[in-house]
């Protein structure tokens, strides 16, 4: 990638492709890559998503849970 940056830099120093370009053209477009990101960013993997999912599940029924017993104490 130094390499291709050498050569597409001019003599005046403007460069001709910019850092994604010679990404693109070194490593090839994956879809992968978050779009508007860059190469830098992937999305989490599926078994990430997957975890927060059911952590966020199991905290909803335990506030669906508190709340219902409060409610039930409002009532009593």
């Amino acid at each position: 990638m130094v390499k291709m940056r050498i050569e597409t830099t001019l003599p005046d120093g403007t460069r001709t492709m910019n850092d994604d370009e010679i990404c693109a053209k070194v490593l090839g477009i994956k879809s992968g890559y978050i779009k508007g990101s860059g190469f830098g960013l992937r999305p989490p993997p599926s078994s990430t998503s997957r975890s927060s999912i059911d952590e966020m599940s199991k905290k909803n029924k335990e506030l669906e849970d508190k709340l219902e017993e409060t409610q039930d104490t409002i009532k009593a």
